[in-house]
């Protein structure tokens, strides 16, 4: 009977590790790198005007410890889960609350965590499955990729980089330098001013309204999905081309001086080229095309 109730009392320890509140302040380069991984829960990251990491809130309930590491200028943040559990998940995750400098570069790494960065001045990475991603008030260059989880972003300035396989995307910001790709979610971007714009699609939806700046160039493309671009004025050089199953909508172009239709083998194709630096070139293969007036 001794064994049994040792294997017992080991497993009444460990789960009695769950819901664990931590509070942790670490001092920290003010421009430093600050690296967070958590495999599961929710992250929220704040930049604030202190020279300092703060870690409040709940470990996840398979939780080992929470790691943090200050080397120079990078720290690790990491909530330690016991290596035999990693893809068996049973309890909650982690839900944490971390403040950081608001000019440490940021990247998060997840699987099924869901991460909210805001105000922070430098650059911002973060990696995640299953995850959805909020970003808000970021000034320095951001880079997204999750599989099946939604990312918003709202009043950034930086160039951003925006990647998922199926989720969605939904984008207010003001960026001088936008990639967008999807293969199946929808992609929804109200664009202050568009300077150089890259969205692609295999299978989904995307949709770009702004004004066009000066110099702007703005590539899409898709296989089988629909493209949407409304803009406030007809841009000086156009190419829109759609193959054997494609369709073209130019609403925006209906009267220009200039346009011509053109039929390539097995494709249909609308050009205009007048004298001026602003550039669109859409491309579908099946899909749809859709130019309009904002």
């Amino acid at each position: 009977m001794k064994r049994p109730l040792a294997i017992f009392s080991a497993l009444f320890a460990f789960v009695g590790q769950a819901d664990v509140d931590v509070e942790r302040e670490e001092h920290v380069e003010p421009d430093g790198v600050v690296r967070i991984e958590n495999v599961r829960g929710e992250i929220e990251v704040i930049g604030w005007d202190e020279s300092k990491v703060s870690v409040v809130g709940e470990l996840d309930d398979l939780a080992r410890e929470l790691v943090i590491r200050v080397d120079g200028r990078r720290t690790l943040i990491r909530v330690e889960l016991p290596r035999a559990k990693r893809g068996r998940f049973w309890g909650d995750g982690s839900d944490l609350k971390i403040r950081v400098p608001r000019g440490s570069r940021v990247h998060v790494e997840g699987a099924a965590s869901d991460v909210s960065v805001s105000n922070v001045a430098a650059p911002v990475m973060v990696r995640t499955v299953a995850g959805d991603v909020e970003l808000d008030d970021l000034t320095g260059a951001v880079s997204v990729r999750t599989v099946s989880g939604d990312v918003s972003y709202e009043n950034g300035t930086g160039s951003t980089k925006v990647m998922t396989t199926s989720g969605d995307i939904d984008l207010e910001i003001d960026s001088r330098e936008l990639l967008v790709h999807s293969v199946s979610g929808s992609v929804r971007a109200d664009l202050d001013t568009i300077h150089r714009l890259v969205a692609e699609t295999v299978n989904g939806r995307i949709e770009v309204d702004g004004r066009l700046a000066t110099e702007a160039v703005v590539r899409g493309h898709s296989v089988n999905g629909k493209l949407t671009l409304a803009l406030d004025d007809v841009p000086a050089n156009v190419l829109l081309r759609a193959g054997t199953g494609g369709r073209i909508e130019n609403d925006l172009l209906r009267g220009e001086a200039g346009l011509e239709r053109r039929r390539l083998p097995g494709d249909k194709v609308i050009v205009l080229e007048r004298p001026g630096t602003t550039s669109v070139n859409l491309e579908t293969v099946n899909g749809e095309i859709r130019l309009e007036k904002r």
